[in-house]
């Protein structure tokens, strides 16, 4: 049973493959029909440009010209070990003229100077997250207003096909009522030596460490399924490392309608990437919000005639799950993984020279709302009000 097991495992993913690779050259041809192609430079040469690079380098709308880092040794390494064309200071990134736009995954403390000057210079930025704080990311969103140029930030999930499709299931057709409450979790477990270690445990250069890091993805997705209606207050309570970095946390959110939503984020429990929100009719829980495996993202629990107080039913990993409704439906031509398809959108977006407004609002809202959960987590816990 196993070995068939196995086997069908390796025959879904050679399928999916093969759909990935279809989707890519459709998608190559339309581009060359319009002759539009955004040339990137990669600002910073650490752990995440070295994730992100492969889906610039897959999105048929986007080429990298360059990169940059703080140290150009390391920048030329990291060319070299990607097959980009060219390396450099981050200065070079950021001024060269026949750069588009700039993926910007410097540390958090120095982000926004470097957006600025990107800005300043002509460029549209896929910024990291998180921000420094909600001030930074609005001078960053009012410059970008200001020089007409796109601003996104790194939240891959709220690209996804499958996102847009649990809005309009949530928002919408509001499938399972009203919004009541919800929790989200991302966890993943490194020894608090290994986090010190790492630029996230560097309190200088990332001062809301796992909160900014990890629950970035848990308030943003909680605020997704309240559609963006701030809390009234919030409470955090954070393990720390030796160092003072925030290491794993567990929060709150309230609203004054009596709607609740807790999270749990960091590098201390095992791996976990859910969400669950419940309405006044149903459930919807995702499973796997931020790392879906390629190949199992198009489908998801829709309508039937199931009772109400059943429970969900699991689907394809990458779907997610209505309670007490069982029939299957498809995401149509869902063939790329997050990161490849916020890559595309944002590429559609500078190629059409719009801003879209839903970015900045979700951008601005999480923001906003792990501001105060460092707040509170610095005063063990205490309720913070916006």
């Amino acid at each position: 049973a196993a070995r068939v097991a196995i086997r069908n495992h390796r025959v879904q993913r050679l399928a999916s493959f093969e759909r990935y690779t279809r989707s890519v050259s459709r998608r190559a041809i339309e581009v060359n029909e319009l002759t539009m192609t955004v040339r990137f430079g990669i600002a910073g040469a650490g752990l995440i440009a070295g994730k992100n690079v492969s889906a610039l380098k897959a999105c048929p709308l986007s080429e990298v010209a360059m990169v940059g880092a703080r140290n150009p040794e390391k920048a030329k390494a990291f060319q070299e070990a990607h097959e980009l064309p060219g390396s450099g200071s981050l200065e070079d990134v950021c001024d060269a003229p026949g750069i588009d736009a700039v993926y910007l995954c410097v540390p958090t403390a120095v982000r926004t100077g470097w957006a600025l000057r990107c800005i300043e210079n002509g460029k549209h930025v896929l910024v990291e997250k998180p921000g420094a704080n909600a001030k930074d990311v609005s001078k960053m969103i009012q410059a970008a207003r200001a020089k007409g140029v796109v601003f996104m930030d790194g939240s891959m999930w709220m690209q996804a096909t499958r996102t847009d499709h649990l809005r309009k299931v949530l928002h919408e057709e509001q499938r399972i009522g009203d919004i009541v409450s919800a929790h989200s979790a991302l966890t993943a477990f490194f020894p608090k030596e290994a986090v010190e270690q790492g630029i996230r445990g560097q309190v200088d250069l990332e001062p809301a460490g796992g909160i900014g890091d990890m629950a970035w993805y848990t308030v943003g997705s909680i605020l997704f399924a309240f559609n963006y209606a701030m809390p009234h207050r919030v409470t955090c309570v954070s393990q720390r490392c030796d160092n003072g970095a925030f290491y794993q946390c567990s929060g709150r959110l309230e609203w004054k309608d009596g709607h609740t939503a807790n999270f749990d984020a960091g590098y201390g429990g095992p791996l976990r990437q859910y969400i669950e929100i419940c309405g006044t009719k149903g459930m919807i829980r995702v499973p796997d919000l931020v790392n879906p495996p390629l190949g199992s993202i198009d489908s998801f629990i829709g309508p039937s005639t199931a009772k109400p107080d059943t429970f969900w039913q699991v689907v394809d990993s990458g779907g997610f799950w209505i309670s007490g409704q069982g029939e299957t439906v498809q995401v149509p031509d869902v063939t790329e993984t997050h990161e490849v398809e916020m890559i595309r959108k944002f590429c559609e977006a500078v190629t059409s020279k719009k801003q879209n407004e839903r970015w900045v609002e979700s951008t601005t809202c999480t923001q906003r709302v792990i501001d105060i959960l460092v707040q509170s987590a610095e005063k063990d816990g205490e309720y913070v009000s916006l």
